[in-house]
């Protein structure tokens, strides 16, 4: 007999794989949800999870539930590479946000799904550089090189 210590968090987390459960066999897909931030030294243990995920189901399609503030865009290279080397589509899902290197990330894909009210949003150093050098409302352009 196996006690939980949190079993409020095993019946949700029974409920959310119930539910991915049903989406996979709906969209004929296989799934993976993400949600935190893209941070480096996860490869190795993202390619683990795709590569388990691929090889359970066989699916040529793979949809990507992403709620993120972002992170790494090298990482996100990765994960791409890792993504593609075992699916032949790939599928965004964003619910809420996906922000900086996580729009990177949904820009690799066939297809972004989003909702009236989602985000996707890229944050670019240089720009907010320059706006930093908007005094008075005068803008004082740098040459970048």
């Amino acid at each position: 007999m196996t006690i939980s210590l949190f079993p409020a968090t095993d019946k949700i987390r029974d409920l959310l794989n119930e539910q991915l459960a049903a989406l996979e066999t709906r969209l004929e897909a296989d799934f993976l949800c993400q949600h935190g931030p893209i941070i480096d030294g996860n490869e190795t243990l993202f390619l683990r999870i795709v590569e388990q995920i691929a090889n359970e189901k066989k699916h040529d399609t793979l949809y990507v539930c992403l709620t993120t503030t972002g992170g790494s865009a090298t990482d996100v290279e990765r994960y791409v590479n890792i993504i593609r080397g075992n699916y032949k589509e790939v599928n965004f899902i964003v619910p809420d946000y996906a922000y900086s290197a996580g729009t990177i990330y949904c820009m690799s894909g066939d297809n972004i799904l989003m909702d009236y009210s989602s985000v996707l949003a890229y944050h670019y150093l240089a720009i907010d550089f320059i706006k930093m050098q908007n005094f008075n409302g005068m803008l004082h352009t740098r040459r970048f090189l």
